[in-house]
């Protein structure tokens, strides 16, 4: 299974049949599901001066190496808005608080472990800097099956987290 942080995905140059360096991912989009989040869009800009959004489905691109991406297409032929079916963008869930099910602060998300030899790419976990300034604390490592509820300003889990001995 390959897969690669959201943090990196999005600093990655996107290439298209007939330029290089035609734009870059800027967000991440999909759907929620219990096991997973299918990370079936993405959104992104092209220009320098005057930047455009476009989204594309996960499946218009493939993955080269460690610094590229290839669109199938050409980077204006995107749709002007996401699909009706998007329920979730990392962009926006990234620096949420990360609760336990008493909703008591446990973390603050800062990225997404995502599966890219899928199509749709798939988000299986969240990784989480941990509330408190003890030397001793890791970071959080929890999988998507983890997660109760999305909420606007926070991200809920199912148990209360039991932190690894």
């Amino acid at each position: 299974m390959k897969t690669k942080l959201y943090s990196e995905l999005i600093k990655m140059k996107v290439n298209t049949p007939t330029e290089e360096n035609a734009g870059k991912i800027v967000d991440i989009l999909g759907e929620r599901s219990k096991k997973h989040w299918e990370a079936s869009e993405v959104e992104m800009k092209s220009g320098m001066i005057k930047t455009e959004k476009n989204y594309f489905r996960v499946s218009d691109l493939t993955y080269v190496d460690e610094e590229r991406i290839t669109l199938e297409k050409s980077i204006d032929h995107g749709k002007e808005s996401h699909s009706s079916d998007i329920d979730i963008s990392l962009s926006t869930t990234k620096g949420k608080d990360l609760m336990n099910k008493d909703e008591e602060k446990i973390g603050t998300i800062y990225d997404f472990e995502i599966q890219i030899d899928s199509q749709p790419w798939k988000v299986w976990n969240i990784l989480a800097k941990p509330t408190g300034m003890s030397p001793k604390k890791r970071r959080l490592k929890i999988s998507i099956e983890e997660i109760e509820s999305v909420e606007p300003d926070m991200v809920i889990l199912i148990e209360s987290y039991v932190e690894p001995e």
